[in-house]
């Protein structure tokens, strides 16, 4: 299973303004608007919800603690069963809230309308918004340092803003080069390995490209975002900063490079995008054997076994330049609101839930498509 090596952290407006940047370089036509700072964010954010979000109440009048979530997250057993251990445990009396679509557009509707729940996921491509917004409970002085010391650091300063901690990791993951045995043993094409370097990936793209083009087929399948090109940027030099006026740093000839290197594997052919397939995801895409190859996360593990194809694949480390390596975290925590009346019941049961015992509950049923957060399982992972 493929680790972190050099992390790059995921910085919410830079997300944005590279969105933005890349759409005036490639011509590509992306989601969201490009928000170029943290304050026009948070502005958006406050705008969207349409009321002061600082003032105000929660999920308010009910002694009962509304934990939300994701309606497919399950482990063992299914989250309201895990609830109710909880209480059992504690005698703290708690409110299932499974949650279907858009879990964060859902979210801030909460918040407008006074209605948040006390604890819930909190992803960290959104979890920018909601810190500098000030939205989230800080846990520092409800949480033991002991407990927070037993997660991966990187992993838990993803979740702090401002000397606080807003957020207590349920599990991650990262990006991994994913390849199809039988499509390159068909063209005679070694298989990925760990130590490739970005001109192995690109003389192996060649060869797969020539044999399948006539075919209809390709060496890759990307989401075109930047959650799979920012560590093509990184490797290629790029420093995702502020400068002196807090502005994220993106004109530069690394991240130009890296840019022009990614738009390259579209141009001459080596990769398309799911939506040009007829496909919703790079994972369809790559069951489907529209493609050799994609860059994608452990998650992708998981459905591969779910769809019953049995497709002979391996998944290696992403390729490196001059022997800089990148990759990304994709994390969510469980956080809980600023306003919520019962702030030291909402850290309790989150210390509960990130207990090594409630990780494993999850952990074990996900097909090696999470890695545990806490340092000491992730050793036997």
């Amino acid at each position: 299973m493929y680790k972190v090596n050099n992390i790059c952290k995921n910085i919410v407006d830079i997300l944005y303004f590279l969105n933005y940047y890349i759409n005036i370089i490639t011509k590509t036509i992306w989601k969201g608007s490009g928000f170029y700072v943290k304050k026009v964010i948070t502005s958006f954010l406050a705008l969207t919800m349409g009321v002061s979000l600082l003032t105000g109440c929660g999920s308010k009048g009910s002694d009962e603690l509304v934990v939300a979530y994701y309606a497919d997250f399950t482990g063992k057993n299914s989250m309201e069963e895990y609830l109710n251990k909880f209480t059992e445990e504690t005698g703290i009396k708690t409110t299932a809230k499974p949650v279907t679509g858009d879990f964060f557009d859902q979210l801030k509707t909460g918040y407008a309308s006074k209605t948040e729940p006390d604890v819930f996921f909190m992803d960290i491509y959104q979890f920018g918004n909601f810190a500098d917004a000030g939205l989230l409970l800080d846990l520092n002085q409800y949480v033991s340092s002991e407990h927070m010391n037993k997660f991966n650091q990187n992993l838990l300063s993803m979740f702090q803003y401002d000397g606080g901690t807003y957020g207590i990791p349920k599990d991650y993951n990262t990006l991994g080069l994913f390849y199809n045995k039988d499509m390159f043993d068909e063209v005679g094409v070694q298989y990925p390995t760990n130590e490739w370097t970005w001109d192995d990936f690109i003389n192996a793209c060649e060869k797969l490209k020539t044999y399948y083009e006539p075919k209809g087929k390709y060496a890759l399948v990307l989401q075109n975002e930047i959650a799979r090109f920012q560590p093509i940027l990184e490797i290629f030099g790029a420093d995702l900063t502020y400068d002196e006026k807090g502005y994220p740093v993106v004109n530069t000839p690394e991240v130009e490079e890296g840019l022009k290197q990614w738009k390259m594997l579209f141009e001459k052919g080596y990769a398309t995008t799911p939506k040009d397939l007829g496909r919703d995801w790079d994972g369809d895409s790559f069951d489907g054997q529209d493609a050799a190859m994609t860059i994608d996360g452990n998650w992708m593990n998981t459905f591969m076994a779910s769809t019953g194809n049995n497709i002979n694949y391996g998944v290696v480390d992403l390729p490196s330049n001059n022997d800089k390596e990148a990759n990304m975290y994709f994390t969510v925590a469980w956080s809980a609101s600023v306003n919520t009346d019962q702030p030291e019941e909402a850290a309790q049961f989150i210390e509960w839930v990130t207990s090594d015992t409630m990780l494993n509950e999850f952990i074990s049923v996900s097909n090696g498509g999470n890695i545990p957060p806490t340092t000491e399982l992730e050793k036997n992972f």
